[in-house]
């Protein structure tokens, strides 16, 4: 008796045109998946571990004011922002700002540093309404200064609370940190802060009084 040998099974066409379909759709999912990833990745900025030195020669200010003569103030002072009154929609109430003296300042973040041989300087500032007038929509432009008259400027983003309002109404008042990125050199001792607000024709330098002659700064904190 011969033994006849048992066919192997046969996959049934119907189930063999179902995993060439599935296999053919996942590789196309795969090159679609690959292909987003690249683009997305080409496209997005990367995060830099260290920020430029913004560093400008300004022997006036960054916008000329209508006059040439420069307020002088003193960290910790209570100064009186006064409108050149060049237009009515410039015109701001009775406005006080305070600038305490530069501090270094140690970022925690592996994403936002210095570059190498520069460090992170922040002064508080403080704004008071005492008129009956909204003050914004814009904090104004700072920057610190150092003994060569090389301006930094200087932002919100730093140290925290960062100073960050669009309207003070009246009877408010708003507190909050601008850092800048200065030479690792700099002496805290010798930056002053160049403030100015944008269209009002308006610009104070605050500097480090004498010692016999230093008001505190905690009135702006």
């Amino acid at each position: 008796m011969t033994d006849n040998p048992i066919p192997p099974a046969s996959v049934p066409p119907v189930i063999n045109a179902t995993i060439k379909g599935v296999l053919i759709l996942f590789a196309i999912g795969l090159v679609i998946f690959v292909g987003i990833t690249v683009f997305l990745e080409s496209e997005s900025p990367s995060v830099p571990t260290s920020l430029p030195l913004q560093k400008y020669a300004a022997t006036v200010p960054v916008t000329t004011p209508v006059s040439s003569t420069m307020p002088t103030a003193f960290y910790g002072e209570r100064v009186e922002l006064v409108s050149s009154g060049r237009a009515e929609q410039f015109a701001i109430g009775k406005v006080y700002i305070i600038i305490s003296s530069p501090e270094e300042y140690v970022s925690n973040s592996p994403f936002f540093q210095p570059g190498s041989g520069q460090k992170f300087v922040a002064v508080l500032v403080k704004f008071e309404n005492v008129s009956e007038k909204v003050f914004g929509e814009d904090v104004g432009r700072f920057a610190l200064v150092d003994a060569a008259r090389f301006h930094y400027r200087a932002g919100s983003v730093g140290k925290d609370p960062g100073l960050d309002f669009e309207r003070l109404n009246p009877g408010e008042t708003a507190r909050g940190y601008v850092t800048a990125i200065v030479p690792k050199e700099a002496d805290l001792k010798t930056l002053d802060v160049h403030f100015e607000l944008h269209g009002a024709g308006l610009a104070v330098d605050f500097k480090q009084p004498a010692i016999d002659s230093q008001p505190t700064d905690a009135q702006a904190r």
